[in-house]
């Protein structure tokens, strides 16, 4: 069976499986990837169309990403870094250093910890005599990165609107970035005896920006303390949405899942690997070794399960880190998610095992109508029945897994709003 062979009989199997309606998926496989397919096949055989496969998967890691930080001393460079990378602990070793004073007298980049091609730029301030306003956009290389975020503590000055003049020249993109607004809003409610209007508070300071820049651009308010409040999530997504395609996903995928557009952006970069991986499992299944297909069909499974728990922020460490941060237990907070998602069986979703979640996943394909004739046997983690899955069974497998993995995640981010707000409440 040869790679077109293949990708046919997987996108037959797929269709003929009408309670997951998948056969639409397989579109994002597009003509140009088949060629690329079948010259990897014609190459090394089966053993060129995985590690193709392989590459095509593992790709947006490999993708270069450069955003840079530029703002006055003061203004939080370093505690936004640190934010977007959802660093909080100083000891660690990718910590960008915080002062109150200007720490920066070169550009630094900052990687993620699980992503090293993704970088955030820390530029020193524009405006001294070391780095003239005239000179900047030239001594910091403007042109290598990928868009700008220009964040100010108080109010934006005549050299960041300089610095936004130089940016729009080479058609890049920036963002002014009001940090700090936590302070804005405590302050707020020591001085006034009565609740605050928080909305009306953004809307006054927002104007107040905007009108300063003109019509240079859009201002997002945020605090690098608190980046679940204010824009700070927006401003991500924004983010996010004006890079080129093969950028966005590079950055999405390194991203922590602290926001529903994030998780969507996530969702649907998670779905468009599944055909990669049906291919992947077909490919092996089209020169059955007894024994070896199902061992390696079920690895798959395991290995893209962890990945979507990772992606999705509800493995164990992540789990682990918003229980303490919501000051309470492991097993309390998977209770209240449950109860704030109104799904119990979410709770057994979060206690399983991942060998326990795939092994749930197949038996739930294997009952579905006309699944049956895909298969003569599953694979049960540890337990071989036979030579393997088709690539249609992993594709479904995966795709329940994922649907049940989104919604953990839905009830993870609707457990942090509602603390968050019950703390609002509190303060007023």
């Amino acid at each position: 069976m040869d790679s077109k062979e293949i990708v046919k009989k997987v996108q037959d199997d797929v269709t003929s499986v009408k309670d997951f309606h998948l056969s639409n998926d397989f579109e994002k496989i597009t003509k140009e990837d088949c060629v690329e397919l079948e010259k990897a096949y014609n190459r090394q055989g089966m053993n060129g169309l995985k590690e193709y496969i392989d590459r095509n998967l593992s790709s947006w890691k490999e993708t270069p990403v450069n955003i840079a930080i530029t703002g006055q001393s003061g203004s939080g460079k370093s505690s936004f870094i640190n934010a977007v990378r959802n660093i909080d602990d100083d000891e660690h070793p990718d910590f960008a250093a915080v002062g109150i004073t200007e720490t920066t007298s070169e550009p630094k980049s900052y990687a993620f910890p699980n992503n090293k091609n993704v970088l955030l730029w820390d530029l020193p301030g524009a405006g001294t005599d070391s780095f003239k306003t005239v000179d900047y956009a030239k001594q910091m290389d403007f042109g290598k990165y990928d868009s700008f975020v220009i964040l100010s503590e108080s109010r934006f000055t005549e050299t960041d609107k300089v610095i936004a003049n130089e940016i729009v020249k080479i058609r890049k993109n920036f963002y002014f970035v009001r940090n700090k607004m936590g302070d804005v809003m405590r302050n707020e409610r020591r001085v006034r005896k009565k609740k605050i209007d928080e909305t009306q508070i953004k809307m006054e300071i927002k104007k107040d920006c905007e009108e300063k820049l003109g019509s240079m651009g859009k201002v997002f308010l945020i605090d690098s303390f608190e980046a679940q409040e204010f824009d700070f999530q927006l401003l991500l997504k924004t983010l996010v949405k004006n890079l080129p395609a093969i950028k966005q996903k590079a950055l999405v995928l390194t991203l922590q899942a602290k926001s529903m557009d994030i998780v969507d952006n996530k969702m649907d970069l998670l779905l468009e690997r599944l055909p990669w991986i049906a291919l992947k499992s077909a490919a092996v299944g089209a020169v059955p070794v007894p024994g070896v297909s199902a061992v390696y069909d079920a690895t798959i499974l395991v290995g893209e399960a962890n990945f979507q728990k990772l992606q999705l922020g509800i493995d164990d460490a992540s789990l682990s880190a918003m229980a303490k941060r919501l000051q309470m237990t492991a097993e309390k907070c998977k209770q209240q998610m449950a109860a704030a998602s109104g799904d119990a069986a979410l709770i057994s979703v979060i206690n399983m095992g991942v060998n326990a979640i795939v092994k749930t996943a197949i038996a739930q394909v294997v009952v579905s109508e006309g699944i049956e004739s895909l298969i003569k046997t599953v694979p049960i983690i540890g337990s071989i029945i036979g030579a393997g899955m088709s690539g249609a069974t992993s594709y479904a497998a995966l795709r329940l897994m994922l649907m049940s993995h989104k919604a953990v995640a839905e009830a993870c981010l609707k457990q942090v709003a509602d603390a968050l707000e019950e703390v609002k409440m509190k303060q007023d």
